[in-house]
């Protein structure tokens, strides 16, 4: 194993591959700290990124999955849902039945990682919040197995706590949760940048159009978080017979707008049906 600082330390928790998640994930965690820095092993597969995150983040890194999880009370799973398997492969023997694992991989059922790692005290599927991505906190869910009671959960929580906080939730519900919140950030964020494209195709100057923007998502997003007015309600007062606003929202509805979401859900529910088929594949085949 090659550690960037050399130890044989102990840690709270490992980080197994340290992507665009993984760090978001770290920097949320050591800012409220939830641990400290010494608490947290990281590992990445390339040692040069290994050492340029060990440096950013302030954290021990390796390039070694297996010595790390010897060396950890909790687990999180941080790599790409067709990663995983060949992860599990080589961490399942250093898996002990104290350690917690977290896995954070979309798609990939607690069935089928308890299958993989039988010795493990308890596993749980955590669907952090897209924004910690973006460095802002916003809810995450976590689904635990039925008989969990391992007492992992209560761990989670108070790490989350502060990165937003956790909503439990059942398993069978987690990818409809992944489509609806984790990527509800981006698909609104890109509706703003296609108005702001139009703003400035109306000859708004860019700056101008980028505050029209932000103005909108912060008097829309503020009036319903304070509940000063439901969107509903927006709608209603602003549209008025007849008037231009109307005829804006008709030609919203003609091409089709209700339709246009549909399918970035289906589309999104499908990548992750495709995935999670996969696994549930492989564990048949295991069992028969």
């Amino acid at each position: 194993m090659i550690y960037i600082e050399k130890n044989e330390k102990k840690a709270k928790i490992a980080v197994l591959g340290v992507g665009r998640m993984g760090s978001a994930i770290i920097k949320c965690f050591l800012e409220c700290n939830a641990y400290s820095s010494d608490q947290i092993l990281g590992t990445h597969h390339n040692y040069l990124k290994a050492s340029e995150l060990s440096r950013g983040l302030g954290i021990d890194m390796s390039t070694s999955n297996d010595e790390v999880v010897a060396r950890s009370n909790t687990i999180y799973i941080c790599v790409r849902p067709q990663q995983v398997p060949n992860l599990i492969d080589e961490i399942r023997e250093h898996i002990n039945k104290h350690q917690i694992v977290v896995s954070i991989a979309v798609g990939v059922p607690l069935e089928w990682l308890r299958y993989k790692l039988p010795k493990c005290r308890s596993i749980y599927h955590i669907h952090p919040s897209s924004m910690l991505m973006a460095e802002m906190p916003w809810i995450s869910s976590v689904a635990c197995e039925q008989d969990d009671n391992g007492g992992g959960l209560e761990e989670i929580k108070r790490a989350f706590n502060g990165l937003g906080g956790v909503k439990i939730i059942p398993e069978n519900m987690m990818e409809k949760w992944a489509v609806l919140v984790g990527c509800a950030p981006a698909i609104f964020a890109r509706m703003a940048i296609e108005w702001q494209m139009i703003s400035n195709y109306c000859n708004l100057p860019e700056n101008e159009a980028k505050q029209l923007r932000n103005a909108l998502f912060e008097v829309i997003g503020g009036s319903a978080l304070r509940g000063n007015l439901e969107l509903e309600k927006i709608v209603e007062r602003i549209a008025t017979p007849g008037g231009v606003t109307e005829e804006g929202l008709r030609a919203l509805d003609s091409e089709g707008i209700g339709e246009v979401f549909s399918n970035v859900v289906e589309a999104s529910l499908g990548k992750i049906k495709r995935i999670k088929d996969l696994f549930q594949e492989s564990l048949v085949d295991n069992l028969t």
